[in-house]
């Protein structure tokens, strides 16, 4: 009943509530791996990666299969520096465990390292081809490649003119950055 009514108050954005419903319930029964997950995504907003990661760790030592907290453990690894343990926890998430939402952190993963080809088949995995190349290019302009962005934003482009204002919008943005 503690891990539930703090999964409650989680869900109701009522952290402080909630924390310490949830370790009190780890502390009964440290089986608990909802409550694991739940400690983990408040140790992530409090920037303390560590505790997050061992959170997700206990909790995908109870219930392997769990593949949001997989993702979970990616995003920690990902805002800690870690982006190759990201891509790992993220690729297996996606492809072992079909977690749809971690494609999606993979692409960004693989576009904050530069490699946006790969971040473009990634992304491709979970929406159009247009919709891959602008966010591809979004992160190109995020790391100052300038050039790659313009490139992948008129591919964009090209691939929905239609669909695709946002491309446009962004090259704009990169016009007035140069």
């Amino acid at each position: 009943s503690l891990e539930a009514l703090g999964l409650i108050y989680m869900s109701e954005g009522k952290d402080e509530q909630a924390i310490p419903e949830l370790s009190s319930a780890v502390a009964n029964n440290s089986q608990l791996w909802r409550a694991h997950n739940a400690l983990g995504v408040y140790a992530d907003k409090t920037g303390d990666f560590a505790a997050a990661q061992r959170h997700y760790d206990a909790a995908l030592a109870i219930e392997p299969d769990a593949a949001h907290v997989l993702n979970n453990r990616g995003y920690s690894k990902f805002l800690a520096g870690d982006a190759d343990g990201a891509a790992v926890d993220f690729y297996e998430a996606a492809n072992n465990q079909g977690f749809s939402q971690a494609w999606a952190n993979l692409g960004r993963v693989y576009a904050k390292q530069g490699r946006y080809d790969e971040a473009i088949d990634t992304y491709k995995q979970i929406m159009s081809e247009a919709h891959a190349y602008n966010n591809a290019g979004n992160a190109a302009m995020e790391n100052g490649d300038f050039a790659a962005a313009k490139a992948y934003l008129l591919e964009a482009i090209r691939l929905s003119p239609t669909y695709f204002p946002t491309a446009e919008k962004n090259l704009l943005s990169l016009k007035n950055r140069n």
